[in-house]
């Protein structure tokens, strides 16, 4: 499921989360607690227009004025990592 999210945010730029979640068939509030993991684990980084920090690190998350509106996501080293991984996988026919 991790990879699933982290291509679909990564492939489309910018995007709401209202709109991944029913593009993933979960709710908004599963997709933000998954996405936030994936921001945790360094997979992925969640860029704001201006901001020098992903939003996981930044102590005004809370109070940002672009809370909930679209997110430009950009993948990690590590996100990376886990892509060509799973590319891999599915190249060999593993799991």
């Amino acid at each position: 499921m991790f990879r699933k999210i982290l291509r679909l945010a990564v492939e489309r730029g910018t995007a709401r989360n209202d709109d991944l979640a029913r593009d993933l068939n979960m709710s908004p509030e599963l997709l933000r607690l998954v996405l936030e993991q994936l921001v945790r684990r360094d997979y992925l980084r969640a860029l704001v227009p201006g901001c020098s920090v992903g939003c996981g690190c930044c102590p005004l998350r809370t109070a940002c004025l672009y809370r909930g509106r679209p997110r430009v996501w950009m993948l990690t080293s590590e996100g990376n990592k886990l892509l060509a991984k799973s590319d891999i996988s599915a190249q060999t026919g593993e799991l």
